[in-house]
């Protein structure tokens, strides 16, 4: 911590540097400090999430939320994944430019490609939809299955949709993308 002693740190600084420690023991980013970079800086606790110096109670946004799981950047947005139950989310949409809440999106799985939240694809029970809501496909799902997990294909055409079953192996499904 350099110069300064763990204890002269105030709550939001440990838990911050707590934080990113247990980030980077899971692998995660290094990326420098606002401290050292002059960009905004943001972080979450249970249920709030600190952006740029001010607080934000996701239950705010939405009721349900009962815990922030992660915080990913995406371009101008912080995709803020909130855990609602064991087989759905609330992914709220914050801009960092607006300093401001854009969207919630009910469901699982959410994945997008580099920084365009636009290309996004989620699993919503037994939908894969687009990032503005159009279903792109639906699968009968038997009472133990559920769609486990999405991925791009290399070429970015489609999205593999991993469903989960009571095999060893999850049966696979494809969905093209519309262009």
């Amino acid at each position: 911590f350099g110069e300064v002693s763990f204890f002269d740190m105030n709550r939001k600084q440990i838990i911050c540097t707590l934080v990113m420690a247990f980030s980077l023991f899971l692998g995660g980013s290094s990326e420098p400090s606002s401290a050292q970079t002059g960009t905004p800086s943001y972080y979450y606790e249970g249920v709030k999430f600190y952006y740029n110096g001010h607080e934000y109670d996701i239950t705010d946004q939405v009721k349900l939320i009962n815990s922030i799981m992660s915080c990913k950047p995406a371009g101008k947005y912080l995709v803020i994944d909130g855990h609602v139950g064991p087989k759905n989310g609330c992914y709220c949409i914050f801009n960092t430019e607006t300093e401001s809440f854009e969207r919630d999106i009910v469901g699982s799985n959410l994945i997008w490609r580099g920084d365009d939240l636009s290309t996004a694809v989620y699993s919503n029970w037994c939908d894969v939809c687009s990032y503005d809501g159009t279903v792109l496909a639906s699968f009968k799902l038997a009472p133990y299955e559920f769609i486990e997990d999405l991925q791009f294909t290399a070429d970015g055409n489609q999205v593999k949709v991993m469903i989960f079953n009571r095999s060893s192996q999850p049966r696979v499904e494809m969905v093209k993308l519309k262009k």
